[in-house]
């Protein structure tokens, strides 16, 4: 159920996201700073388990130093999970 706080713009962004999480197994939610992505993420109801990266941190941003190498450790682990 989506919180009665979003608007209708906000619905249609939140239906796209679940939509192509169902898809790929990496989506990128990028953005201006305060406009409503972590929010957005949070209200997801996923049924995985799932990594959230904010490019903000230095810590996550290293993650993705070698994005490849992250997603084949990912799946390397058996674990199937969305990455943000």
């Amino acid at each position: 159920m989506i919180p009665s706080i979003y608007l209708l713009k906000d619905r249609k962004l939140l239906s796209l996201l679940q939509e192509n999480l169902s898809i790929f197994p990496a989506v990128g939610l990028l953005g201006p700073r305060q406009v409503g992505k972590t929010t957005l993420v949070k209200d997801l109801k996923l049924d995985r388990e799932s990594i959230y990266i904010d490019l903000e941190k230095a810590s996550d941003r290293t993650k993705l130093v070698d994005a490849e190498l992250l997603l084949i450790t990912l799946t390397r682990t058996g674990t199937h999970r969305d990455l943000f």
